[in-house]
């Protein structure tokens, strides 16, 4: 039996909208950077996850260029970034083929932003690692 296996770079599985009052759509990592210039808004609806994922994505492209040596150091050069209007795909690619094997989420050794899990561990529900619920009445 073929061990599980999910690449977050490229599996579709952040909720899209490309244009405004277009369907949603589930992209990888790779997609969505290469058609951002396209999307219109990240959409859950959980406002943690969107925030996640809106972090997630800023902190993939930030990694990618410090490894390249071009991280923005001040608002202009931000800007000259941004005026691009699109990622440079080669530079992320670039970073990709850098990290190697780490994007996973079933990797036997290094599941993606995850601790690998180890035999004889005491079991746990997924529902913990979900916020509570508000659950006030005021």
């Amino acid at each position: 039996m073929k061990s599980p296996s999910f690449d977050v770079l490229r599996e579709p599985w952040i909720p899209v909208i490309r244009r405004a009052g277009g369907p949603a759509e589930e992209l990888g990592i790779l997609p969505c950077l290469g058609h951002a210039h396209e999307i219109v808004e990240i959409r859950d609806p959980t406002p943690i996850v969107e925030f996640g994922l809106y972090r997630l994505l800023v902190a993939f492209v930030l990694d990618s260029l410090i490894e390249a040596g071009r991280r923005p150091g001040d608002p202009d050069e931000l800007a000259d970034l941004l005026s691009d209007g699109r990622f440079d795909m080669a530079l992320i690619d670039s970073y990709v083929s850098l990290c190697g094997n780490v994007f996973d989420l079933f990797h036997p050794e290094k599941p993606f932003l995850q601790t690998a899990m180890t035999v004889g561990k005491k079991k746990t529900s997924i529902a913990s690692i979900y916020p509570l619920p508000p659950s006030g009445t005021n």
